[in-house]
């Protein structure tokens, strides 16, 4: 998400927004596992969910309670934070090893999104076109080695795809 956008909520604001009825999700983007954890705390039985949105904290926030994740990735692998999610308290080695790989392929972030997540689709056939108003510039050419990046995450995605159908 574009920094100039980023709004953060101080807590007598998140109470009003909790106690108005009116929200039922909050997109958390502070970064930070300590105010997801006290705003899990603050929503307590109300009914508002908070909903993480760092990859680097992903899995720590869903067994801190957070609802799910809203990261940038989910635009790249949604099935394997589906997955996370799902599996986040487990303590096994392919829980441990895909939030490791999940924490760092969103370290690609900055490389461009949106046109990150356009190129991937591109490739995918799910879009025709790269084309962004954010993103108004080739990727490629301003972020050395993105598409190889792209590469390295589309086959450890695929991987963790693989290793996931067979523990199903």
């Amino acid at each position: 998400m574009p920094g100039s956008y980023r709004r953060l909520l101080s807590d007598d604001e998140f109470k009003l927004c909790r106690d108005t009825g009116r929200f039922v999700t909050l997109k958390d983007v502070s970064c930070d596992l300590e105010t997801v954890k006290r705003r899990v705390a603050l929503s307590g039985d109300s009914g508002f969910a908070i909903v993480n949105a760092n990859a680097a904290i992903a899995a720590a926030a869903m067994r801190a309670g957070s609802k799910g994740f809203s990261g940038v990735f989910t635009n790249i692998h949604p099935d394997l934070y589906a997955w996370l999610y799902t599996h986040a308290s487990d303590d096994s080695e392919l829980r441990r090893e895909l939030e490791i790989f999940l924490a760092l392929a969103a370290m690609a972030e900055p490389m461009g999104y949106p046109g990150l997540a356009k190129v991937w689709h591109k490739r995918l056939g799910t879009f025709e076109s790269v084309h962004s108003r954010v993103t108004d510039y080739d990727i490629a050419e301003r972020h050395w080695a993105v598409m190889d990046l792209l590469d390295h995450i589309q086959q450890g995605t695929a991987g963790f795809r693989d290793r996931i159908k067979q523990v199903s």
